[in-house]
């Protein structure tokens, strides 16, 4: 059966190009807040932009461009040249790991003809990405309508079995906003994310009905009569709007809350409302968890900002709960700056045993003093590991390496492993669809579409009983959803750990 996906999506195209004979002027460059450990060395992940070339990069990172050169020869940067939205390494000195996200003015490279040479490496290499869309929805421009299709041409149905093709009916409801003439990217991004799922979904038998809502017009959001067709509805994102769809929905219409936190206390009352973003009391036990295997000998210690609410009492009670004695320290940012003389007092040496500092702060500068402490200790000879939660991925901190030498756990709802074949494989389809990077919008949009158009289709109306069933690990979350009491809603339960350690490695697991 030739699988069929339309999708009518309205955008503004928006050019901009020098005309003949303007002056060139580089893009300026922003030291990247991302990092990535290859091989036991570290390296800034730096997005090239348009007009940016190797000298200014090379001047901003205060590397020169034969180093820039041997760190990314697996893309053959040296013959190919810079190509745009393509991500580069940039290896971290002692010159510049304490320089993130600061954006230094274009330069002009000393000869023009590199920069003309290097325009045409880009736009050749732009060229060959196109013919890499492989197992990726077709794009059709018509009067600034994208269609996406998903149908396979004669030869590829010739060349495979025809697969039996289940079907699910899902509803994608985003506040696309696009009236405004201004849609917002990150929801784009997501729609992106879940294109690639169902073109997937559709190469392996499955045949998704999707229909895409922009909840900016509320009048979608109380169309009964047109929602309960769905086996289920993905979105809308905030409270407001789930609310009100969830009051005009039948109670065996199943409503997913894709990525916000508030609508968390709405499972309590609506059976059908399944809650993906994992709630920080989940992280909160997942830390407990990892301080629960301590030795008698072991100390724990929770650090936390005076006078800043922080789920603290909340972290407290689980510990008790769990038997495991504690320290509690509250400093404000002054103070911070010198714990660890609060901390030596409470530690033990290596020889003895561990030290777990939990970190309750959701403030960078606090964190950024706390981490440095905490890397202090383990240079004076205490076995410090430093617990927190999720925030901390989200922070500018002022050094990665700081983060190493703490020996940092962070306990997440969400964290993309770049070692995955899977993942590698998602960013060659999205870079061929959208000609740039993933965000983790589209990893999010991409991980729910692929694990409920499987699920739905796999178990038909009753899908809902076999949640608890399908515990899954997706690109950028892991699915553990539970259900939260008897006449209640779901929430999902699954976390994943992302440990840096002194040798500069960063480990995910589960």
């Amino acid at each position: 059966m030739r699988n069929r996906l339309i999708l009518i999506f309205v955008v503004l195209v928006l050019s901009m190009r020098l005309s003949y004979g303007q002056a060139y002027v580089p893009t300026p460059v922003t030291i990247s807040k991302e990092t990535v450990k290859v091989d036991g060395k570290l390296y800034y992940s730096h997005v090239v932009l348009e007009r940016q070339t190797l000298y200014s990069i090379s001047k901003t990172y205060q590397v020169s461009i034969d180093e820039i050169y041997d760190a990314n020869e697996a893309i053959q940067l040296r013959e190919t040249g810079l190509k745009k939205n393509s991500i580069i390494r940039i290896p971290v000195n002692s010159k510049n790991k304490s320089i993130k996200g600061k954006t230094i003015p274009g330069e002009l490279e000393p000869e023009a003809e590199e920069d003309n040479n290097a325009q045409q490496q880009q736009a050749s290499q732009e060229q060959e990405s196109d013919k890499q869309e492989e197992n990726v929805p077709e794009v059709e421009v018509k009067d600034s309508i994208i269609v996406f299709s998903t149908e396979q041409s004669q030869e590829e149905s010739v060349q495979e079995p025809e697969p039996i093709v289940r079907e699910a009916a899902v509803a994608l409801m985003l506040p696309f906003d696009l009236r405004s003439g201004k849609a917002d990217p990150n929801y784009l991004d997501f729609y992106s994310g879940v294109l690639i799922a169902t073109a997937e979904l559709a190469d392996a038998g499955i045949d998704i009905n999707l229909d895409v809502f922009d909840c900016k017009d509320q009048k979608v959001l109380k169309d009964s009569t047109k929602l309960n067709r769905y086996d289920v509805i993905l979105g809308p994102v905030s409270r407001e709007d789930l609310q009100v769809v969830l009051d005009n929905v039948h109670e065996d219409t199943f409503v997913v809350s894709p990525m916000d936190p508030r609508p968390e206390n709405l499972t309590a009352t609506h059976r059908n409302l399944i809650q993906m973003y994992v709630p920080k009391g989940e992280q909160l036990k997942d830390i407990t968890a990892q301080v629960k295997k301590k030795k008698y000998s072991d100390r724990v210690i929770i650090v936390s900002e005076a006078g800043v609410s922080t789920n603290v009492d909340n972290l407290k009670s689980l510990l008790a709960e769990a038997g495991i004695s504690y320290e509690a320290i509250s400093l404000d940012i002054a103070h911070a700056k010198t714990a660890y003389s609060y901390f030596t007092p409470k530690m033990v040496k290596k020889n003895v045993g561990e030290n777990y500092v939990i970190m309750m702060s959701e403030r960078e500068m606090f964190v950024n003093e706390i981490l440095r402490n905490c890397s202090r200790m383990n240079s004076l000879g205490y076995n410090v590991k430093t617990l927190t939660t999720s925030k901390l991925k989200s922070m500018d901190l002022s050094d990665v390496k700081m983060v190493h030498d703490a020996q940092t756990y962070v306990s997440t709802a969400n964290n993309v492993d770049y070692s995955s074949d899977k993942v590698r494989r998602f960013i060659l389809k999205y870079r061929a669809l959208c000609h740039t990077e993933p965000s983790s919008f589209a990893y999010q949009g991409y991980d729910l579409m692929k694990y409920f158009g499987s699920i739905v289709a796999q178990h038909g109306k009753d899908w809902p009983e076999f949640m608890g069933e399908h515990k899954s690990k997706m690109l950028q979350i892991t699915l553990d959803i539970q259900k939260v009491a008897e006449d209640g809603g779901y929430i999902n339960k699954g976390m994943r750990r992302v440990c840096y350690d002194k040798n500069l490695n960063v480990e995910s697991f589960e």
